[in-house]
């Protein structure tokens, strides 16, 4: 089946120790007429230090600057074997402001640190949904990489469409962050898309990671949304799309390919769809699932998801594909995680294209939780 695959190559990317210090500590306030408030830092998952009339730069004519760092984690990232991997993927539910406000900001600065203090042991994230770049996106010395690379995670690609953004048109959103290097990188845009995902550059990132020297090409997508027989039939064709992307870059076979992502097909509603995705389209195969977790999306346990939905769906995965080096074990575990503290955010502000502060006059109203994300993430684990 012949495919229309917009690809593009990227050289992997890796955080400078500039970065990866300022990465642990912000100023907030911005002159001549500041109005930092210790308050501020917690909102960001970070402590308050100082307040200063100059902070960073410009003087403040009219109140202060506050200097925030980012906590440490509880504990060392754990090394494992060369022989295995361990891959997390997570829908973080960053849309752009103008599409909504539900505290992108504020979950995403407390993703990184719940994630890696939970699961130390990760070697690789595929991030979802980070459409803007996660935290201070627009700050790229506190953007999400920024962080990740500060707490050990250095190695990144760039994100799936960003080379085709547009007025009103989003970039795919899909990055992959690594632990180990990434020594070559790809993007794909799928030619199939329905329904509002026409205005996202949705695809698929491919990272080669090098893990003391085990090779592992892992790929990370974010498919077609939305329930019903049509849509079910765009995310076949995207995971096939996918499949003939992988086989023309001609992986070696003696070689591990993971693929992970939210691939919204429904494995506890719909399993047909979800095996004609990943087993018919991808040719992949799904690790076991352990662990008491029996759904990504779940409106029951966690209050980020959106009113009105009412199923409890599994919709994100780690699979590994059958033309590719087995795994002699693997499993697949879904995790609520939560922030350690509560989060409050502004949940309503009409017209408002930029961040909003949970207590600027122009947010119409706030919401305090400590869910991250309306997915929660899934943890593979892979032994070779």
């Amino acid at each position: 089946m012949a495919t229309n695959l917009a690809v593009i190559l990227v050289a992997f990317c890796m955080t400078s120790a500039v970065t990866m210090t300022a990465a642990k500590q912000l100023w907030i306030g911005t002159s001549p007429f500041c109005d930092g408030q210790p308050r501020d830092c917690p909102i960001f998952d970070k402590t308050y230090i100082r307040s200063d009339k100059y902070g960073d730069g410009k003087m403040c004519l009219t109140g202060s600057k506050v200097l925030c760092e980012s906590k440490p984690l509880p504990h060392d990232l754990r090394d494992s074997p060369a022989n295995e991997i361990n891959i997390a993927s997570y829908n973080v539910f960053e849309r752009p402001y103008f599409i909504t406000h539900d505290g992108q900001t504020e979950r995403t600065c407390h993703i990184p640190r719940a994630l890696l203090s939970r699961f130390p042991e990760l070697d690789v994230v595929i991030f979802e949904e980070a459409f803007m770049g996660g935290c201070w996106y627009d700050n790229q010395l506190v953007s999400m990489r920024a962080i990740m690379a500060a707490y050990g995670f250095p190695y990144y690609t760039e994100t799936v469409g960003s080379f085709l953004d547009a007025y009103f048109i989003i970039n795919g959103g899909v990055f992959i962050a690594s632990r180990w290097p990434i020594t070559s990188s790809v993007r794909m845009q799928f030619a199939d898309s329905g329904h509002a995902d026409k205005f996202s550059k949705k695809g698929a990132v491919y990272a080669r990671i090098n893990k003391m020297g085990s090779v592992y090409h892992i790929v990370g997508t974010h498919m077609q949304a939305q329930i019903g027989d049509s849509y079910d039939k765009i995310r076949v064709k995207q995971a096939i799309e996918l499949r003939e992307f992988l086989a023309n870059m001609k992986l070696p076979s003696h070689e591990p390919v993971l693929i992970g992502g939210d691939f919204n097909c429904d494995l506890n509603n719909n399993p047909t769809n979800a095996n004609d995705v990943i087993s018919t389209g991808m040719n992949a195969e799904m690790p076991e699932i352990i662990g008491e977790v029996r759904a990504t999306f779940d409106y029951l346990t966690n209050d980020v998801v959106e009113p009105g939905n009412t199923l409890l769906e599994w919709l994100d995965y780690v699979v590994h594909s059958r033309s590719h080096k087995a795994p002699k074990s693997a499993s697949l575990e879904a995790d609520r995680l939560t922030a350690d503290q509560d989060i409050t955010y502004c949940n309503s502000a009409p017209v408002q294209p930029y961040y909003v502060w949970p207590w600027a006059s122009t947010c119409a109203k706030v919401k305090t939780t400590r869910h991250l994300s309306d997915h929660y993430p899934v943890i593979a684990r892979f032994k070779f």
